[in-house]
């Protein structure tokens, strides 16, 4: 598989509901901190009870998440992110994701999201938004 250019990263950034409302300025500044993790069918990206260091974007491909039972949560695939929510609170993971198929994942740091959200304030809101969502499936899965 061929990696995406700087100006795919943008236009992949801008079908994310988090990105979506950037101007293509601000996604190719974004795009230009992001780095890209290219995994195997099967390969782990993380396990439950790891340190958070990443948010994730799958460009290709796509990414199982599983619980603390390996039950499965959800599928996730292009333009889906995970691994915000430990991210911010400083936690573990408390699931584990796994390639199902061949992937690509742009992924961002701490560091690099809270300099987004401090020059794109709407990054903030979406991510809440996000959270929201995340807590409201959790619920519904206990």
């Amino acid at each position: 598989m061929r990696l995406p250019n700087q100006i795919e990263k943008a236009f992949l950034l801008k079908k994310t509901f988090l990105f979506a409302d950037l101007n293509l300025e601000h996604l190719f500044a974004i795009a230009d901190k992001i780095e890209i993790q290219v995994l195997d069918k099967g390969e782990c990206v993380f396990k439950d009870n790891q340190n958070a260091l990443h948010l994730y974007i799958i460009e290709k491909g796509q990414v199982q998440l599983f619980d603390k039972k390996n039950q499965l949560l959800i599928e996730l695939s292009e333009g889906d992110l995970f691994g915000d929510e430990a991210l911010f609170n400083d936690q573990l993971h408390q699931y584990q994701a796994i390639c199902s198929s061949s992937c690509h994942l742009l992924t961002l740091t701490k560091k690099h999201i809270t300099a987004i959200i401090s020059e794109c304030p709407s990054v903030a809101i979406n991510l809440l938004e996000a959270f929201a969502r995340q807590i409201t499936f959790r619920h519904a899965a206990s």
